[in-house]
């Protein structure tokens, strides 16, 4: 029966006792951020290619103009 008692004060000290906790709380908001970090980067790279294609079309218009002149 002490082996079970034993166990039992040991695991209720384990449950009671914080360290190691910072190092949890650190490891659960560097997940946080990455995974918000991931929808906003897939919404910049389409604005951004559709930013480069208007881009891009204007200075081919550009170009055609200028060798038409």
């Amino acid at each position: 029966m002490k082996v079970c008692e034993a166990k039992t004060v040991r695991i209720k000290a384990f449950l009671k006792g914080e360290d190691g906790a910072v190092t949890v709380d650190w490891v659960v908001l560097a997940a946080a951020v990455v995974l918000l970090s991931v929808p906003m980067m897939v919404m910049m790279t389409e604005s951004t290619e559709t930013a480069a294609s208007g881009v891009a079309a204007d200075t081919v218009a550009a170009v055609e103009e200028a060798l038409q002149d």
